[in-house]
């Protein structure tokens, strides 16, 4: 039913006033998404179709599904025995009244080259979702877009009423399914982010604010189980939710990868619940403990196992935090004594993954990592050979969430990566901007990944999308040549 959202909707939609979406795309199958918003409350069937065209002439698949409300009126179809790397049009009908057409694409079998978007990040009250209707109007062949996580936000603070037109809903921090669904819900009623959705299947993880701020396993800086109860329930709720929401195969674990053929393969990371053990700082003991776990045990022998095993040239990490080591205090001083919740915060496991890597010599590997909010570049050295480079991390910006510009001067902003840059401790970080919004264009080749960050102003509804800085990365050098 329609609830809190209500005031949000384009009545020209109607029943679908959140639009389409596809996602998890293969050469042969994807999942495509929409939500119905009924009159009555009950079991509902709606029917869908697929096509070769944009005016569903040449249609290939069609049938009909039922929802109801404990899946929120949210509908998943996987769609199989489709070509290779074909774009393909879908929409779905209910009571006489169609949804808009979405376009979606089969990732390619054995490709020469793939381009892929990636995002994080992307607070609703924060500003715009510009950088989503410039995903939506590219007019290159894009693949996929990568979201590392972020996708919402579960908090709440009487300063957003004050400081922004964009007040997310409920006007509290989320806690039951019902908090969790009606933010998914009003998200989903931006038209920027409905256009990018209805121009390009995406591929999604969580980070912590899926769920709570900083979490982990068993619970998460954010949750006070005094005032919002049982984490595990809370638990439960978000990822129902997300499972709703998302256009993602149902499956019990998140953590997969997906296959580019020889090119590439992505292997995409659960940092959050699968077995991440609590933060902490690097001044408690037991911080170095082997048996402090960000990925957990059985993910971490999953992720060595299939890099090991690959026969791809390229190795995609989609890691929802960043994994190269540098030293923020130039930014903030006491940063010692803060909990760490990125991979530097569990050098047990990072130590782990990171000598996989050079014992079974695997080459071209790429991190794509998200949570920051910022952009940066990193060569990571071989724990064995420190003057080399084993791998390279490419940092994106968030679409909205804050950065270090918020509240700061731009001169000041401006100093600071200059000092980051400058830093002995940091001699891995090649580029680093911490001021600017967007996401991050990867363009695979078998002898080279070419990396765009482009920046959208996130402030106003004037906006451009600029290239603000790229580099290559040539195979087998694991090296970053910033152009």
């Amino acid at each position: 039913m329609a609830g809190e959202t209500e005031s949000f909707f384009e009545k020209s939609l109607a029943p679908f006033y959140h639009g389409v979406a596809s996602g998890d795309p293969t050469s042969r199958e994807l999942v495509i998404w929409t939500r119905v918003t009924p009159e009555y409350e009950g079991e509902i069937e709606l029917s869908w179709k697929i096509a070769l065209d944009s005016l569903q002439k040449k249609i290939v698949q069609k049938g009909v599904i039922k929802t109801d409300h404990t899946r929120d009126y949210t509908v998943k179809q996987l769609v199989s025995g489709l070509q290779p790397g074909r774009y393909y049009w879908y929409s779905f009908a209910f009571n006489g009244k169609t949804s808009v057409v979405g376009r979606t694409k089969t990732l390619p079998e054995n490709p020469d080259s793939i381009r892929l978007v990636v995002i994080s990040c992307n607070a609703y009250e924060a500003g715009y979702f510009n950088a989503f209707q410039a995903i939506g109007d590219k007019k290159e062949k894009i693949d996929a877009v990568v979201h590392l996580g972020d996708y919402i936000y579960e908090g709440f603070s009487a300063r957003f009423i004050e400081l922004s037109d964009r007040i997310p809903l409920p006007k509290k921090e989320l806690v039951t399914l019902l908090d969790y669904r009606t933010r998914y819900a009003q998200y989903r009623l931006d038209a920027q982010l409905r256009y990018a959705h209805q121009r390009h299947p995406f591929i999604h993880i969580w980070d912590d604010h899926e769920i709570a701020n900083d979490a982990y396993q068993t619970g998460a800086q954010g949750h006070n189980p005094e005032e919002e109860g049982d984490f595990e329930e809370r638990k439960k709720h978000a990822r129902k939710a997300f499972y709703e929401w998302v256009a993602i195969k149902d499956q019990p674990a998140l953590f997969r990868k997906v296959s580019f053929g020889e090119l590439a393969e992505l292997f995409l990371l659960d940092g959050r619940l699968e077995g991440r053990t609590e933060q902490m700082a690097p001044t408690e003991r037991g911080f170095t403990s082997p048996d402090r776990r960000l990925l957990g045990q059985r993910q971490s022998e999953w992720l060595i196992d299939g890099l090991t095993k690959t026969k791809a040239t390229w190795k995609l990490i989609g890691n929802p935090v960043l994994f190269a080591e540098y030293n923020f205090s130039p930014v903030i001083p006491n940063i010692a004594t803060r909990k760490a919740d990125n991979w530097s915060g569990y050098p047990g496991e990072r130590n782990e993954v990171l000598s996989s890597f050079s014992l079974n010599s695997i080459r071209n590997i790429l991190f794509l990592s998200g949570d920051s909010h910022c952009s940066w570049a990193f060569e990571i050295p071989d724990p064995f050979h420190t003057t080399k480079p084993i791998a390279v991390e490419v940092g994106v910006p968030s679409i909205s969430s804050g950065n270090w510009d918020s509240g700061n001067p731009l001169e000041t902003v401006l100093r600071w990566e200059k000092e980051l840059y400058a830093h002995p401790e940091n001699q891995d970080l090649e580029y680093v901007n911490l001021r600017d919004h967007g996401y991050v264009e990867v363009v695979i080749f078998k002898d080279q990944v070419q990396c765009f960050w482009h920046y959208v102003n996130k402030d106003s509804h004037e906006y451009m999308d600029q290239v603000g800085k790229s580099c290559v990365i040539p195979q087998g050098a694991n090296q970053i040549i910033l152009k």
